[in-house]
């Protein structure tokens, strides 16, 4: 820093100084820039890091100056654009083409950002309306971007006339994320899936973090390519009706995979398949995977005789949670999914017997109540001891007895590792004299009793369904 004019903090290092700025919150950073010209000067890189742009029109990309002030370029590292174009018909010659961000124009203005590394662009409607190729392809080019993100905004709906998939000399991007608002209507488009195969064929050498909405994911064309550097792979929508292949088969080159997540839905017309279906020979593709979600797993799946000792974090859940969808019934949600592809503690009880031998450090499960329910949670305790994060989603049904969050902290009790206790019961957590406001509370405070090595406990129930979270410190809570 140059000088020494805010005393004590002027004499530190400048990586020191540095690092406590970028772990201020932005209120305090704003307060500390107030004081003096040399503090300001300090801060302005880590004020101006992230930066919202709101785009209405081509005329405002193609003006620089318009566009963002000069002085706040050198300091942007994201910049997370939302796309308000007020008459998406009218700027192109298709209304589902965004007509607000002319390809060579957006490219300039982004290479007028010197620092820039990740890009996110969004709307906040569920129009049929996305970026054309010209677009993406001026985006991806970019050199020195990093990261992409598209939100609710469709990966090239369509192609202009005579217009063809090349993405010449694309940047070397690490992180691409394209999800799309659900459920969607329509699904997919052909387009959509050829302009993403044509893309991810470019980048698949540099990637690291790959996340897809799953219907207009270009399955073919995985296995055709290297991943070399992939670690983090997602999807995101409904199941896939067909498959080119077993699951386990469409990804044999992805050898640095360390996290893979299915978050599918499962409506009354379809179900997601199982990974590894019984009866087909194959090696484990991913042998250094840490971490897998499923949703709405098969007891069938012959996954869960496979999986490698590298294994720590293992979720077997719905998606969105089974809580969640009911409460959304009667708003905007269409669909409803089906209430028994959620399984019961008899069927989730065998899934996990298949999957002792690892050495788990974080569980998921979502079950409905059946015959085996303590027997469950005894078996998580007692199979799974390394174990310092656990969700439990449990619903009630016809079969099993209701059980309250006390009684579940009883049986978990042998978790003596147990840092985070995520909790969803469908039944009331406590005796229901217990006062309205402390009812949450006071369950969260009888389990950390009972457990003792908890240091956070997030509850709620269908009686309460809004998620609380209590810090405990030293057999204390601290919350709502």
């Amino acid at each position: 820093m140059a000088g020494d004019p805010v005393g004590s903090l002027g004499r530190l290092n400048e990586d020191v100084c540095h690092h406590i700025l970028s772990k201020l919150p932005m209120g305090d950073l704003m307060s500390l820039s107030t004081t003096c010209r040399p503090l300001r000067w300090e801060c302005m890189p880590f004020l101006f890091r992230c930066v919202y742009i709101t785009v209405y029109g081509p005329r405002q990309v193609q003006r620089s100056g318009v566009f963002s002030p000069a002085w706040l370029r050198p300091y942007v590292r994201t910049l997370v654009i939302h796309d308000k174009c007020l008459d998406q018909g009218g700027r192109t010659d298709n209304y589902m083409r965004c007509g607000a961000f002319p390809g060579s124009a957006l490219a300039e203005r982004l290479r007028e950002f010197p620092h820039l590394r990740s890009l996110t662009m969004h709307k906040d409607n569920s129009s049929t309306h996305g970026l054309s190729w010209e677009t993406l392809s001026a985006i991806l080019s970019v050199p020195h971007l990093r990261e992409f993100t598209l939100r609710w905004l469709y990966f090239c709906p369509d192609l202009r006339p005579a217009e063809e998939l090349n993405l010449g000399s694309p940047a070397p991007i690490t992180s691409f994320n394209y999800r799309m608002y659900h459920p969607r209507e329509p699904f997919n488009f052909p387009t959509e899936t050829a302009a993403l195969a044509a893309a991810l064929s470019k980048l698949c050498g540099t990637l690291e973090v790959l996340i897809l909405s799953s219907e207009p994911a270009p399955l073919p064309t995985f296995p055709q390519l290297h991943w070399p550097r992939l670690r983090t792979l997602a999807f995101y929508g409904m199941p896939w009706t067909t498959l080119p292949g077993p699951f386990v088969s469409l990804f044999p080159r992805m050898q640095a995979l360390r996290s893979l997540s299915l978050k599918l839905y499962a409506t009354s017309d379809v179900a997601p398949q199982a990974l590894w279906p019984s009866g087909h020979s194959y090696s484990f593709p991913w042998p250094d995977l840490e971490r897998l979600v499923i949703t709405f797993p098969d007891p069938q799946d012959e996954i869960y005789d496979h999986l490698p000792s590298t294994l720590h974090a293992l979720s077997l859940r719905s998606w969105p949670h089974l809580h969640v969808q009911r409460r959304w019934q009667g708003f905007w949600y269409p669909w409803r999914q089906r209430e028994n592809a959620t399984l019961d503690s008899s069927a989730m009880l065998s899934i996990l017997h298949r999957c002792r031998t690892l050495d788990l450090v974080h569980l998921e499960v979502e079950y409905h109540t059946g015959k085996e329910d303590d027997t469950l949670l005894r078996y998580v305790a007692t199979t799974f001891p390394g174990l310092t994060s656990l969700k439990i989603h449990r619903y009630q049904s016809g079969e099993g007895q209701p059980l309250s969050a006390v009684h579940i902290a009883h049986l978990l009790a042998p978790l003596i590792n147990l840092c985070r206790l995520k909790l969803y019961v469908d039944v009331a957590v406590i005796p229901q004299q217990i006062p309205h406001t402390n009812v949450l509370r006071d369950a969260a405070t009888r389990i950390t009793q009972i457990l003792g090595s908890l240091r956070e406990i997030v509850i709620c129930s269908r009686d309460y369904p809004s998620w609380r979270t209590y810090r405990v410190l030293e057999g204390v809570i601290y919350g709502p």
